[in-house]
């Protein structure tokens, strides 16, 4: 029987011997150590990530340590910070053309175990005296962090001219002590 076969169907079904082989082949032995090394190699970025650990949570601690440090540095300097801001502002106003317009009360805001005061106020007079006022507060007395200044000039009906104002926003950040 295999001599009456020729050489065309014998070649034929070598062929798809072979192919079947292989695939079996594939699907015992080559399809399971692809896996595993597929598996080896997340293993090996999961050990590099794990090895660096220690060190990045030391980093992460310090930068934790300069914000709480930064906190209570700014919780010691005392509640008064609306206060000091009035002063301030009235002082300036008294030694400068400036005019102070608003000064509503301070808004408080809680994120976690955060306090967020934001003091907002508006000032009015020309551009230099009001940019100098700025320079002051951010610069040399720095009674919090200027987050919005926003100039607007408006018409003033009483002068019938135009006036220009400075709004400019305030904020502190406090950590509360929340102790059981």
């Amino acid at each position: 029987m295999y001599k009456q076969i020729t050489f065309k169907i014998k070649n034929k079904l070598l062929v798809f011997i072979s192919v079947l082989f292989f695939i079996i082949i594939y699907f015992v032995s080559i399809k399971r150590t692809i896996s595993a090394y597929n598996e080896y190699e997340k293993n090996v970025e999961r050990f590099e990530i794990a090895s660096n650990a220690p060190l990045v949570v030391s980093q992460l601690q310090t930068e934790l340590d300069e914000i709480n440090s930064k906190l209570v540095f700014q919780n010691s300097e005392g509640d008064h910070k609306s206060e000091k801001l009035i002063e301030l502002i009235t002082n300036y106003c008294q030694n400068s053309d400036a005019i102070l317009k608003e000064f509503p009360e301070t808004e408080i805001a809680q994120k976690d175990d955060l306090l967020i005061e934001t003091n907002k106020f508006t000032l009015a007079g020309d551009f230099i005296t009001l940019l100098k006022f700025v320079y002051l507060l951010e610069q040399k007395n720095r009674l919090g962090k200027i987050t919005s200044v926003n100039y607007l000039t408006k018409k003033d009906f009483k002068s019938n001219r135009n006036a220009l104002t400075v709004t400019i926003y305030l904020q502190n950040i406090k950590k509360q002590n929340n102790e059981k």
